[in-house]
């Protein structure tokens, strides 16, 4: 077999590799716990466009100063947020706190 054949063949075979896999996209939606109604129903709606788009979206709730006291408002925004993209969406992982970040990852059914 001739080397220019060879190296055809496997550029061939990685790009067809390369078109089967599937990267699935991360987004990040950022918000602090004293977002108003209408600012949240903005982001849920941005959110929904994305898991529409099949990607996993990472809701993010950013405390800052003496917010970090109040975690259980940050808990229950995101409860509230989980609760409302409960039709069309799952959680992959829990409400996380990392530093002064409440985290969680939804995904499309």
């Amino acid at each position: 077999m001739d080397y220019s054949k060879f190296m055809f063949e496997k550029k061939k075979a990685e790009k067809k590799q390369k078109k089967k896999n599937n990267v699935t996209k991360t987004k990040e939606v950022r918000m602090s716990p004293n977002i108003s109604s209408h600012d949240l129903s903005t982001k849920t709606t941005q959110i929904r466009k994305f898991l529409s788009k099949k990607m996993r979206v990472k809701i993010e709730v950013i405390m800052k100063g003496r917010e970090i006291s109040k975690e259980q408002k940050g808990r229950d925004l995101l409860d509230r947020i989980v609760g409302e993209l409960d039709s069309e969406s799952s959680v992959e992982s829990p409400i996380t706190l990392a530093g002064r970040m409440l985290t969680v990852c939804v995904i499309s059914k």
